[in-house]
């Protein structure tokens, strides 16, 4: 069976949520659980996958994190979201965004409890988002040995189990970034067009306003 390709998006809720954590835990690895809506499954051409909450486990150290499936707070977060598909995140704080043997073995040993698939997500302080969704599906071998004069065979029948995966990145800070760009090309237009009416209008260019850093009273309100 081929992987079929992941096509992965945020909410802005999980936008803010990620850029709180990596600014208030950004030395260390911090894990916990990932919730998202699904839509298709390994059958289809594409699986398309909204990152839409994070529920903080765990503070880890520099090197790792974890946390406690069977844990009050694992259990209670989950129950809130009752139905909702979840996985697991975490962050590599200063570092890339890879699956390290530890991530690959923490895969393996969850995927059979997801039988639509099992969703790692590793972020870090970049705003740079990888997502793995990993299913297990059972797989029939058949195998037929003749005997010598070929009249005849017997059938060996093997069944076991195959990994699929499907990989996407995203960079969630690009976008604010490119927003924020746009943003202050827009106010040096705005600047710069002012600048030109005051020259023209002297007495008509001052405004009423507020300045960063200047002590003034609250307009009644402005607020």
């Amino acid at each position: 069976m081929d992987a079929a390709k992941l096509i992965l998006s945020a909410t802005p809720e999980f936008d803010k949520a990620l850029a709180h954590l990596l600014s208030v835990i950004s030395q260390i690895e911090w894990g916990g659980i990932i919730f998202y809506t699904k839509k298709g499954t390994f059958l289809d051409e594409a699986i398309e996958i909204e990152l839409n909450h994070i529920e903080l486990l765990d503070i880890g150290s520099v090197v790792d994190t974890e946390h406690d499936y069977d844990s009050p707070e694992f259990i209670e977060a989950v129950m809130k979201r009752e139905n909702q598909p979840y996985g697991l995140i975490h962050s590599h704080h200063s570092g890339g965004v890879y699956y390290s043997s530890t991530d690959e073995e923490e895969i393996e040993n969850n995927i059979g409890f997801y039988p639509q698939g099992y969703l790692s997500v590793v972020v870090n302080n970049k705003g740079h988002v990888l997502a793995k969704l990993s299913a297990e599906h059972e797989v029939t071998h058949m195998t037929y040995i003749w005997n010598e004069d070929k009249t005849a065979y017997r059938e060996i029948k093997e069944t076991g189990t195959h990994t699929v995966e499907a990989t996407a990145m995203l960079r969630i800070f690009d976008k604010g970034n490119r927003l924020l760009r746009n943003r202050i090309k827009l106010l040096h237009q705005a600047n710069a067009k002012e600048k030109e009416l005051a020259k023209k209008y002297p007495s008509g260019s001052q405004h009423n306003g507020h300045r960063s850093g200047v002590p003034e009273s609250v307009i009644p309100g402005q607020y």
